[in-house]
């Protein structure tokens, strides 16, 4: 048991320094803020305020954090058809703010991140996992430009960055493939789990870590916030921001 425990110790969660992190959430009332915009603006205000204090080098929010929320949907890929009676593949799905990925410590490998014009202009645009790039088109920077999404319906959407693997079901476990989809989007599948209007969680990440708004799991260094989802419409995010 204590050699299991060493080697767990060894393995790479696909982020990095989470000491220096704090997570928490925020509750913004849907009647505050109305259109789905508003309510980004208003996250995204959040988070400069955030990244304006001493010690935080960035901040950004996600609908789960590492080890936290499970959603699996099936995902299409432009260049490999799926033929008649077939099954996708399933991934795990995140929805993401620019900074969230640099925020945790999540390593680009290719490409770029989302930027805050793609989310209010609700581009076509995603990032995937590193796996889930090799998987299809087996080298990280060839996933650049390709296209997926959701659903045989929705509007395909460039691949324009890929991150390091995330150990999303524990240390212990193999690192799931991962979508990465925008906070808002458009014409995409109503069963796709939305961030909801009341209550993003954000993260900080400071290594002096004065005080801590939410505790790590034992054994993971990822803090467990509570996640909520609903079919359509609102807000609900991680954020996380660091030096």
């Amino acid at each position: 048991m204590l050699r299991t425990f060493q080697a767990l110790r060894q393995v790479d969660p696909g982020y990095s320094r989470p000491r220096e992190v704090e997570t928490f959430r925020v509750s913004i009332p849907e009647t505050q803020v109305g259109e789905a915009e508003r309510g980004i603006r208003a996250e995204e205000a959040i988070l400069r305020k955030i990244e304006a204090l001493p010690g935080v080098s960035v901040a950004g929010m996600v609908d789960g954090l590492p080890m936290d929320r499970i959603s699996n949907h099936p995902v299409y890929a432009e260049d490999h058809p799926v033929h008649d009676g077939s099954i996708p593949p399933i991934r795990r799905y995140k929805m993401l703010s620019p900074g969230y990925a640099a925020a945790i410590g999540n390593r680009l490998v290719a490409g770029r991140d989302l930027t805050w014009a793609e989310t209010y202009e609700q581009a076509p645009v995603a990032l995937v996992s590193e796996n889930v790039a090799r998987e299809w088109w087996q080298d990280p920077r060839a996933a650049i430009g390709k296209r997926i999404r959701a659903t045989l319906n929705d509007d395909w959407r460039e691949v324009i960055g890929v991150l390091e693997d995330v150990r999303d079901d524990g240390i212990d476990q193999r690192a799931p493939g991962m979508i990465y989809w925008p906070l808002w989007q458009k014409n995409v599948a109503e069963k796709l789990c939305r961030p909801r209007l009341p209550g993003p969680q954000r993260g900080i990440r400071d290594p002096d870590a004065p005080r801590r708004i939410s505790r790590p799991s034992p054994g993971t260094g990822a803090s467990r916030p509570e996640c909520e989802c609903q079919p359509s419409g609102g807000r609900h995010e991680d954020v996380g921001n660091g030096v």
